[in-house]
């Protein structure tokens, strides 16, 4: 199908669940990134289907009251960053509106979640975890939204000094296949992580430990929190709203004296808790489980989701906590509609897989009680939410 050279007008009224805007014009739904509500816009299209499609704005003819100045000035590609003129107020108001409406929408959850914004001075600056693609020169780069084209990043606006500076560092080496740093936020100590063919390379001329997935050496790791960072493993974007979410999970769980950690990487939710209660967690990464196993009396396994599903099974935990990927929990959703725990603490960072297990845990006779969305990741479409389950009195 061929698409019309423009659109003259299209007036944004909503965003959808990914972050882009929402127009319609004769009676078709329209998906256009990098508008927000309220934006008049021209726009070209790039997609069209039989009730929707998808454009690019070309022109803003009205702005936006929260549209502001891109955050990334000349250092960073605008297109890399959807949200990178929507401001923090935008952000704040559409975030837990657009959370209730996956829920209602895939789980049928009828909520308004509270929501915890970031601090003010964590709003930018706050990734202490980035991964640069090299463009066709070997320039560490950002892909552009939806695309496979990677643009050169000179400084990332989201994330820290740390990882700026080994931006910079990465800028002069050159790479050339995806490199993630993770850097400490407050001791600057820094990880980077690569593919095999980089890494001698990269060892040689970068100031970091440098580890890639076949090298032979143990993972480098630092200690953020009490918490173990392993090079190469799961954590999350910012170490420091890290805090917010660990925090509520604490207070979430109470007084329970034995939890199970689904899903438990480097412990990072369960290690405080494991101090005055009987933990044990799974977790199919062995370099993060060895390491929360190496500083916390918690007993750390690695194991898959039939592992877990066992534990479920057979023990009676006080709670349950878990954070799985971004895929969801759908192979433990019957397990844990069947547990016999007193409460579950469920954190995620996808709202679409979140409806979709928690209407299976649901249905097994749980009530939600509290739900909260936590923004972690500010100036993006996404969000952390964490969730509290309990059975009827």
């Amino acid at each position: 199908m061929s698409h019309p050279a423009s659109i003259p007008r299209l007036e944004i009224i909503g965003l959808a669940q990914g972050g882009e805007g929402i127009a319609r014009l004769d009676g078709q739904a329209w998906f256009v990134p990098f508008a927000y509500p309220g934006d008049t816009v021209s726009a070209q299209p790039i997609a069209r289907h039989r009730s929707w499609g998808r454009a690019l704005p070309t022109r803003v003819h009205r702005p936006s009251p929260h549209r502001q100045p891109f955050i990334g000035g000349a250092d960073a590609p605008e297109q890399a960053y959807l949200w990178g003129c929507f401001d923090y107020a935008g952000q704040s108001a559409w975030k837990p509106r657009l959370a209730a409406e996956t829920l209602r929408r895939i789980g049928g959850i009828l909520v308004e979640p509270d929501f915890i914004p970031a601090p003010e001075s964590l709003r930018l600056g706050w990734r202490d975890r980035c991964t640069f693609h090299p463009d066709p020169q070997g320039r560490p780069a950002y892909y552009l939204w939806h695309t496979h084209r990677a643009e050169p990043v000179r400084r990332c606006p989201l994330a820290g000094p740390h990882v700026n500076r080994a931006l910079e560092n990465l800028a002069e080496t050159g790479i050339s296949g995806p490199v993630t740093v993770t850097a400490h936020p407050e001791t600057g100590e820094t990880l980077i992580w690569c593919a095999d063919k980089d890494r001698q390379r990269l060892a040689d001329r970068l100031p970091y430990p440098v580890n890639s997935p076949r090298n032979g050496q143990p993972a480098a790791r630092f200690m953020m929190d009490g918490v173990p960072v392993v090079n190469g493993a799961f954590c999350q974007s910012s170490l420091l709203l890290n805090r917010i979410l660990r925090d509520a999970v604490s207070r979430a769980v109470g007084d329970a004296q034995t939890i199970l950690d689904c899903y438990c990487g480097n412990g990072n939710l369960t290690l405080d808790l494991a101090r005055r209660a009987a933990v044990t967690g799974f977790d199919i990464c062995p370099s993060a489980v060895e390491a929360a196993r190496s500083v916390s009396a918690g007993d750390y396994r690695v194991g898959s989701e039939p592992d877990m599903a066992r534990a479920l099974d057979s023990t009676d935990f006080d709670a349950v906590v878990l954070d799985p990927p971004r895929t969801g929990a759908r192979q433990l959703a019957s397990a844990l509609a069947g547990c016999r725990a007193r409460r579950i603490v469920w954190a995620s960072c996808d709202a679409a897989t979140l409806a979709r297990d928690l209407r299976t845990v649901l249905a097994g006779g749980w009530n939600l009680v509290a739900c909260t969305v936590i923004d972690l990741f500010p100036y993006t479409p996404h969000a952390e939410m964490l969730c509290v389950l309990e059975r009827p009195s």
